[in-house]
């Protein structure tokens, strides 16, 4: 299986090679100070991979809030490709991973 793991992703990849790739990982950063990460830079990345047929996990998206995560981790969790991969739950500006987080 080749795949490519794009995290920390820190700005867009307009046109990505996926020619002979299985799987593609998104993530923004994590820690205690992870920067937001732009979800159009996820989009971009799924719809790529979903045109190319590559599988598409969507693991997380820096410091968001949790209402933001909840749709976002909803519709970047759509089937791409051969195979379905889910995001996981959002992590706070502290580092936590929780369900509920506060600016």
């Amino acid at each position: 299986m080749r795949f490519l793991s794009l995290e920390p992703l820190l700005g867009p990849l307009t046109s990505l090679d996926l020619t002979g790739i299985d799987w593609v990982i998104v993530g923004g950063e994590s820690g205690p100070r992870a920067r937001p990460m732009d979800l159009k830079w996820a989009r971009l990345l799924r719809d790529q991979c979903a045109a190319a047929g590559v599988a598409f996990y969507f693991k997380q998206a820096g410091s968001v809030l949790a209402r933001q995560w909840a749709a976002a981790a909803k519709e970047l969790s759509r089937p791409t490709g051969r195979n379905r991969f889910r995001g996981n739950s959002p992590r706070c500006r502290d580092g936590r991973q929780s369900t509920v987080c506060l600016p």
